[in-house]
């Protein structure tokens, strides 16, 4: 094999090793917040990591950069978590409440909490990626995800079916859970991602400053 096939190989082989360092401290900062406290700011911590290797612009050693980020948004980032909480459990007692309608409204309402159902989880595909990717403000970051899902439907259908896959994959192979079962869906979602957030750029559009810029 030529010198630049070993060179592919070698990257190849580091990006696997980083994704899987990547897993283990996303795993070990949201056990440090308490799950529940950890799981929003260690997501974002992973996207930011990934982002970075991505696009370039690495910031020192993995470790050190995913530990920025984690306690820089740890704040910001539970109280984003917890809205979003609010409206999955608005979304499910809208569920709910449509066992008490009966006729031909129930399949009118149906159908249409279906697709709230289908745009609010793309939307929350969009949100890591949005958050890590641009600087807005704090609601901003609750509504750029659910206007990236209506103007790029293409990449979000992309991200669901994506998921789709990696689901199926992370349960015929569950002993890679502990070293891929996060991180390969962050890296998915942010190659996805960037590919919108350059197409609607690239039409004009000015969302705020990139993070990191």
């Amino acid at each position: 094999m030529e010198a630049g096939g070993w060179g592919k190989v070698y990257g190849i082989c580091g990006q696997v090793v980083s994704l899987c360092w990547l897993n283990l401290l996303w795993i070990a900062l949201t056990v440090a917040g308490l799950g529940v406290f950890g799981l929003f700011p260690a997501t974002g911590a992973m996207f930011s990591v990934v982002r970075s290797i991505l696009t370039g612009r690495e910031r020192g050693s993995l470790a050190a950069h995913f530990w920025l980020e984690y306690r820089r948004h740890f704040l910001r980032l539970n109280g984003l978590g917890f809205l979003l909480g609010l409206m999955g459990f608005a979304l499910l007692l809208d569920y709910r409440l449509l066992t008490l309608v009966e006729g031909g409204l129930h399949f009118l309402l149906a159908l249409l909490l279906a697709g709230v159902t289908v745009v609010f989880s793309i939307s929350l595909f969009y949100f890591f990626p949005v958050f890590v990717h641009y600087n807005l403000r704090f609601w901003q970051y609750l509504f750029q995800p659910f206007l990236f899902t209506l103007s790029r439907p293409g990449e979000g259908l992309l991200m669901l079916g994506g998921a789709a896959v990696l689901i199926y994959g992370v349960k015929a192979f569950p002993g890679l859970i502990p070293f891929f079962g996060g991180s390969v869906f962050a890296w998915f979602w942010m190659v996805v991602s960037l590919r919108a957030f350059r197409a609607v750029e690239n039409r004009g559009f000015a969302l705020g400053k990139e993070e990191g810029i």
